[in-house]
């Protein structure tokens, strides 16, 4: 069983006026700091400053001074001010702690409707766009086809220098195989087997291995099969297309 903790006073100084009284141990361990009264805690976490409309001082706490809607006196707080409408420059009355910057919808939607020239960074075309979507860095490309086109390779922020198709290189592309799958009428070039558009396309091999080669005449069309056969024995495969690659050159 814990033995009770003696409850001892200690002689302590107030953070605050720094007048001497005696504390228990219990609440020194409880509290961070330490006052004599609630009144220099109080003072102590309150700050003063100024009224940005009529310049009186006035207390706060410590904690809301950076809180906009603690920069008026008591007066001054609950009165509307003259604020000028930011389309049709008329002055009407209302809260700031509001931000209102028109006196009415109308204004509103009129100034959102108003529209900008700019010119497209991509195509040069000018074109109009309203003006409140041209905020926050937007409005710079005519279309999304001419945004896409800016932002693929050196435009795009996370681009590295191509290196996301390693060991392929940047030019390896859905559009080769397609050529290339068409060059061989959709066939496998071993087994002279046809390419089903209801499963998935037939692979285009590299003949000499090298991933960074792809000169049309080392690509060829192999099905699932045959390609997975010619991950083994790959120096004989290399002979075989090497072969079938001169005798086509004879034939022709």
């Amino acid at each position: 069983m814990a033995r009770p903790r003696i409850n001892k006073y200690i002689i302590v100084s107030c953070k605050y006026c720094h007048k001497k009284f005696e504390e228990s141990m219990l609440q020194i361990d409880r509290k961070r700091s330490i006052y004599c009264s609630r009144e220099c805690y109080s003072k102590d976490h309150r700050i003063i400053r100024n009224c940005d409309r009529c310049g009186k001082k006035f207390t706060i706490r410590k904690s809301r001074y950076k809180q906009s809607e603690y920069k008026f006196c008591q007066e001054c707080y609950g009165k509307k001010i003259d604020i000028k409408c930011n389309y049709c420059g008329k002055l009407f009355e209302d809260y700031e702690s509001n931000n209102k910057k028109y006196c009415n919808k109308e204004c509103h939607n009129k100034a959102m409707q108003r529209k900008k020239q700019i010119k497209c960074r991509t195509c040069g075309k000018i074109f109009q766009m309203q003006l409140s979507k041209t905020k926050d860095g937007r409005g710079k490309y005519c279309s999304n086809k001419c945004s896409s086109i800016a932002h693929i390779g050196e435009g795009n922020p996370s681009w590295r220098g191509g290196i996301s198709k390693l060991p392929y290189p940047f030019e390896w592309k859905e559009t080769l195989k397609t050529a290339i799958r068409e060059r061989d009428n959709y066939t496998c070039q071993l087994c002279n087997k046809k390419q089903n558009n209801e499963y998935r396309a037939f692979s285009v091999h590299h003949k000499d291995y090298d991933k960074k080669n792809i000169n049309p005449d080392n690509l060829t069309t192999l099905c699932d099969s045959c390609h997975m056969a010619t991950n083994f024995n790959r120096s004989y495969w290399i002979q075989y297309f090497m072969e079938d690659k001169n005798e086509h050159y004879l034939r022709n």
